[in-house]
């Protein structure tokens, strides 16, 4: 399989493209103890790394023929180390002494740091001693091998984020970009969401819309990011970027609706709800056929009474799309040819000649309920 998750990207065009994320490890401090962990692929378990000097502090852990996964010289004082390994997750059990903010605390003698440890460091050089030039410095480094933390902060350095405004740098959006799309070409979830988003509606960056690069980068994301998953269901559902689709917009929703609040209701969702029960655009309820893949879930019939219900319970949560849609039902009705299933134009040329048939009683008492 040459796939790699990564929209329009294949693990051969990615190296020879170079492109190519930095392993990053995890670790927990527990007063003397510190633990730090890391993944490997499971065929190279006879290519482990460990080495870690306790008199100097330099640790180095990875795999053979690879750039290390952590190196550097350590936050502290090291007493003694152990690593053991569980399918393919290696742990490193440090004993040592004092607080440690940090693994890695600077590079080795010969120059040395894992991208990881080196975003770490900025972020000390920002937080801990307001050094941010030095910060910045440190985050470019990383970015360029490879780690996502470092593109994504860059993307708000950049960006013009408010949050990064201590940095003194002038906003630049197309650099912004630029990192965010590489973190999501790395294969960052979060990275691919905001990117889908950006290309569906670009707002202040210097992006062309391109709907079919958003929907691209939603399938990416759409297994771990559930906002992805809604984005994607509202593409089939209005069939931007992709070919309209009930079916696939109501299965991507249906682990989504299972798990929604009752108390605390996503009004997205819940206006989506409401556009798979919608009637179809000839104004009838007759269910459309649509091929039904093997493992998918069939979608409900059109129903005006339950799209109806969902734009209520999504108004009420705070959508404003749910309030439009009953409004303009309300205005017009639902049996009719041209009505408000179609495009703003037709909609507005229809608007125009009702009018005079507008019962603003119908409103009322809808807002009433």
């Amino acid at each position: 399989d040459r796939s790699t998750g990564i929209p329009g990207i294949t693990k051969d065009e990615m190296e020879q493209s170079n492109i190519q994320a930095c392993t990053p490890y995890t670790w927990n401090e527990e007063n003397e103890s510190l633990s730090i962990s890391f993944e490997i692929p499971k065929n190279r378990k006879k290519d482990i790394i460990v080495d870690i000097k306790e008199k100097t502090g330099i640790v180095k852990a990875g795999l053979k023929n690879a750039p290390l996964i952590i190196e550097g010289k350590a936050f502290g004082k090291i007493n003694s180390s152990v690593w053991v390994l569980s399918e393919n997750i290696v742990t490193i059990e440090l004993e040592k002494e004092g607080y440690w903010p940090l693994v890695i605390r600077e590079r080795t003698p010969d120059g040395r740091i894992d991208p990881t440890s080196q975003f770490a460091v900025g972020r000390y050089f920002e937080v801990m001693e307001a050094k941010h030039d030095q910060a910045v410095q440190e985050y470019k480094e990383a970015a360029e091998r490879g780690c996502i933390d470092a593109h994504f902060k860059l993307f708000q350095i950049y960006g013009g984020d408010a949050s990064q405004s201590q940095f003194g740098i002038k906003e630049d959006l197309q650099t912004a970009f630029s990192h965010l799309k590489t973190a999501a070409d790395i294969g960052s979830h979060d990275a691919q969401f905001l990117t889908g988003l950006i290309y569906q509606e670009p707002k202040r960056f210097p992006v062309s819309v391109d709907k079919e690069k958003a929907v691209k980068y939603f399938e990416a994301s759409s297994k771990v990011v559930p906002s992805a998953k809604l984005e994607l269901a509202a593409c089939y559902l209005e069939g931007n970027g992709v070919m309209k689709s009930t079916a696939k917009a109501y299965n991507l929703l249906h682990t989504l609706l299972s798990a929604n609040s009752s108390t605390n209701p996503n009004p997205h969702l819940l206006y989506l709800e409401g556009l798979v029960y919608a009637p179809n655009e000839d104004g009838t309820e007759t269910e459309e056929e649509e091929e039904v893949v093997e493992g998918e879930i069939k979608k409900p019939p059109p129903s005006i009474l339950n799209a109806v219900e969902k734009w209520k319970q999504a108004s009420n949560a705070g959508s404003p799309k749910a309030a439009y849609k009953l409004g303009e039902l309300y205005l017009f009705g639902w049996k009719q040819k041209e009505s408000f299933w179609q495009s703003p134009a037709k909609r507005e040329k229809k608007k125009r000649s009702q009018l005079t048939s507008f019962k603003p009683a119908n409103t009322f008492l809808w807002l009433k309920s």
